[in-house]
């Protein structure tokens, strides 16, 4: 009997998976689908909109050697998002418990918010040349802003309950934060951080258009001036496959961590 029912719970699992995926999937292959047949009924030249077969043979065609500005893309990615996600959250526990803290950086914070990158990244690469350095410099400042501002949020959210049981229990600070704080504070804590994940890779292909001759970013430029539309096109690809799969990580940490609270 117990296996009948795992048996059952295990179909049960798989069929809401497979609908899962497939309402996924259903929305890009359709237009995918779409294009491949606007582009050939219209006889759309190649240099101007790639079919989606062509710009899939130019993945697999030149991967060799898109493969290192892949890395560095992707590598400039993740550092600076993890660099953007400490420094947001470290500040917003530094501004909730003390708020002089607050006074004094929340104007600056709120002006990185409003402040367009394009206008950064020029003087950046001045400063620190065209390498990955200001590149990481503008993912950070793109990304740990959003992080801060939604854990601050978060933290006013707390149930006030569960702070006036742990202040009973003369908790530390540490220890409000630890037990109290940070968990129910995961949910508004990771639409920030999500959110940051989109604005750092936006950050890193604008950095790479904007100079220099390493990334994605700069791949798409240089293929675009030789007219070499499918290996841009794959770039672009390459880029919006690794947004997904990010953000798609960072939901499922997200319900890991948030299905016990």
């Amino acid at each position: 009997m117990e296996k009948t029912a795992d048996e059952a719970r295990t179909r049960l699992y798989l069929r809401d998976a497979f609908r899962h995926i497939a309402a996924q999937a259903a929305l890009p292959v359709i237009a995918l689908a779409l294009w491949h047949v606007s582009v050939t009924w219209f006889d759309v030249p190649e240099w101007q909109i790639p079919s989606p077969p062509a710009i899939i043979k130019a993945m697999g065609a030149d991967f060799r050697a898109i493969l290192p500005h892949l890395i560095t893309t992707y590598g400039n990615v993740l550092v600076g998002f993890t660099m953007a996600a400490a420094i947001g959250i470290a500040l917003a526990i530094a501004i909730y418990f003390n708020a002089s803290v607050g006074i004094a950086v929340t104007p600056f914070i709120n002006l990185m918010c409003i402040m367009p990158l394009i206008t950064l990244v020029p003087l950046l690469m001045l400063w620190l040349g065209f390498g990955s350095k200001a590149k990481l410099v503008a993912v950070v400042i793109q990304s740990f802003p959003i992080i801060n501002l939604n854990a601050l949020s978060a933290f006013a959210g707390v149930n006030p309950l569960r702070l006036e049981l742990m202040e009973s229990m003369k908790a530390t600070k540490y220890q409000k934060m630890r037990c109290c704080i940070l968990p129910d504070s995961l949910p508004g804590i990771f639409t920030g951080v999500k959110l940051a994940a989109v604005l750092a890779l936006t950050a890193e292909v604008t950095s790479e258009i904007t100079g220099g001759n390493a990334g994605l970013g700069a791949r798409i430029i240089q293929y675009t001036q030789y007219m070499k539309m499918p290996q841009a096109f794959a770039c672009v690809f390459y880029i919006a496959a690794f947004g997904l799969i990010f953000y798609q990580s960072l939901s499922f940490i997200e319900r890991k961590l948030t299905k016990n609270y």
